[in-house]
C-alpha cells in the first residue's frame, strides 16, 4: 500500500472525536505513534494527544523511531 501511495509508514492514531479537525491531512498509517508504546487500552483522550504531539513536534528521527518500536506490529 505504500509502494502505490496509498498509505503511508507512520500516520495519526485512529480515534472517534472530532479532534482531526485540528490535524494536517495526511495518508492513513500502517503504523501510528501509539505503536511506539507498551501499551494497549489506550483511550480517545489520550490517542488525540499523541497525535496532537506527533504533529507539533515532527521529525524525521520520530517516524523512524516509531517503525523501529512497532515493527513487530507489521503484518498483524
Amino acid at each position: 500500500m505504500v509502494i502505490f501511495a496509498r498509505k503511508t509508514w507512520v500516520g495519526f492514531c485512529k480515534t472517534r472525536s472530532a479532534k482531526k479537525d485540528q490535524l494536517p491531512m495526511v495518508k492513513p498509517g500502517i503504523l501510528n505513534p501509539s505503536n511506539a508504546l507498551n501499551f494497549f487500552d489506550l483511550n480517545d483522550e489520550t490517542l488525540d494527544r499523541l497525535n496532537l504531539l506527533y504533529a507539533r513536534d515532527y521529525k524525521i528521527k520520530t517516524d523512524l523511531d516509531i517503525i523501529f518500536k512497532g515493527f513487530r506490529y507489521l503484518g498483524n
